[in-house]
């Protein structure tokens, strides 16, 4: 019996090779792109949970209230903003005596 030609060849096909194979430098900054708009994205809307609350520099003393065992004091100053409509935002920062 002989072997048919295209029957040994069939077991020496591979498969297709995955998108991501067939374009590494494309796929690569794809995710780059993507890392980065997700980084600058996370830091802004992240900032203002992680800032110091170290501004009183910039506004005034509004009020101020002692904790109930006296150690702790939270402030809270007005500290302005610009734009169109002006304004003030209301910042509170607490420390310790």
């Amino acid at each position: 019996m002989k072997k048919h030609a295209h029957a040994s060849d069939s077991s020496n096909i591979s498969p297709p090779k995955s998108w991501i194979r067939r374009h590494p430098i494309f796929t690569t900054f794809s995710i780059l792109i993507f890392v980065l708009f997700a980084a600058v994205y996370l830091y802004f809307t992240l900032r203002p949970y992680f800032s110091t609350f170290d501004r009183s520099e910039q506004g005034d003393l509004s009020y101020s209230m002692p904790s109930r065992n006296g150690e702790y004091i939270a402030e809270i100053y007005g500290v302005p903003y610009g734009g169109a409509a002006g304004g003030a935002q209301v910042e509170s920062q607490s420390g310790s005596r």
